[in-house]
């Protein structure tokens, strides 16, 4: 800084003014260079946090990917509020609805896995694997990982019931092959009794023999039958009507014309068997009509359902009624629906009850939709 008594009287001294300027212009250089450094290591840390928020930005995308490709549900909670955390959990969360978000809301992080088993909002079981996990901070912050083991539990009891299905046949086809000669024997000589008797009684318990082994030769029929699907014809395709008319004689039937006209793929032997068997069945259970409807669908199949009028199905026999020798019949064998149901699945259909404890049993079968032409 120039002095001010560089300027008194007038005077001034011009080597202090110059030494004054010197110091000015070396203070300026020095700013200089340091507002140069500042601007460099202001661009240098501009680059360090661009550089940082664009591993950020991968970081987070691959999380966020990984999330989505989860075979499991992901869900954040903060304090009481549940929010999906990724698709599966969206799927999730539209599938049980704000229930399942409450159950969420109280399990406790950090106790391993819990089970819940709520029910979808159309009213199906779900068994669900939770594990949760207490992130901490200043806020009550859990992650959720939610696995749904619905699908495999089904499968699951669906090898069980295939296996024991498989062992229950191989032991009707044995029993079968070892009943019927002995029971032949049977036969022919209560057959002989009968045309040949040596008293009236006699002539009536022959008679009453030869009812008795016709009984245990149909029982044998249907073990062979439930035992051997791979004993049935070829796949034809014909109307729904068409297949129909082969069992009319059973129980009259109501069929809209449109419902008739379905192409419908079974095996020539083994679909008849299973019409009869409902038919049969719903007339032995009081039926005087059945009413049947067809909704199709895009995936190559058609549903038809069979309705009747008869006592319906005893409560908490929707699936029982398919299991071999399982029957509500004083003198039923318990294979007939046992029979339709392996006899659809060796054609790649299925079939289900719709309703149980109340008048009038509804079925329906999964069949395939046939083609024009097809029968060659």
């Amino acid at each position: 800084m120039v002095s001010s008594e560089c300027f008194i009287e007038g005077r001034v001294d011009h080597e202090e003014l110059q030494s004054q300027f010197l110091q000015f212009q070396k203070a300026t250089k020095e700013l200089q260079e340091a507002y140069r450094s500042l601007k460099e290591r202001a661009s240098s840390v501009d680059q360090e946090l661009a550089q940082t928020n664009r591993a950020l930005r991968v970081r987070l995308e691959e999380r966020e990917r990984i999330l989505e490709s989860m075979p499991l549900g992901v869900f954040h909670q903060r304090n009481e509020k549940v929010e999906a955390g990724n698709e599966e959990g969206q799927r999730l969360q539209k599938y049980l609805g704000p229930q399942f978000l409450e159950m969420l809301t109280g399990l406790p992080p950090g106790k391993g896995v819990s089970r819940l088993n709520p029910k979808s909002l159309d009213g199906n079981p779900c068994f669900l694997e939770v594990t949760s996990l207490d992130l901490g901070g200043s806020g009550h912050e859990v992650l959720h990982f939610v696995v749904n083991q619905t699908e495999v539990l089904s499968l699951q009891a669906e090898v069980s019931r295939l296996d024991r299905i498989e062992g229950l046949a191989t032991l009707a086809l044995g029993v079968a092959h070892e009943i019927r000669n002995p029971l032949n024997g049977v036969g022919g000589y209560a057959s002989l009794l009968r045309r040949n008797p040596t008293s009236p009684k006699v002539g009536d318990w022959a008679e009453k023999i030869e009812g008795g082994v016709r009984r245990v030769e149909n029982i044998i029929r249907d073990l062979l039958a439930f035992a051997r699907p791979e004993k049935r014809g070829v796949p034809r395709c014909k109307s729904l009507r068409d297949w129909l008319n082969q069992v009319e004689e059973e129980l009259p039937f109501t069929l809209c014309k449109e419902d008739g006209e379905v192409l419908v793929e079974g095996d020539e032997i083994a679909f008849p068997a299973v019409l009869k068997n409902l038919f049969r069945n719903a007339k032995e259970a009081g039926a005087s009509r059945v009413l049947i409807q067809v909704e199709s669908s895009d995936d190559g199949y058609c549903y038809i359902r069979i309705e009747d009028d008869g006592k319906g199905l005893p409560s908490g026999w929707k699936e029982r009624i398919f299991d071999p020798f399982v029957s509500d019949k004083v003198s039923g064998t318990g294979l007939g629906l046992a029979f339709c149901r392996k006899a659809l699945e060796s054609m790649g259909g299925e079939i289900r009850a719709l309703n149980e404890g109340c008048a009038g049993a509804k079925f329906e079968l999964r069949v395939k939709v046939g083609r024009r032409g097809m029968n060659g």
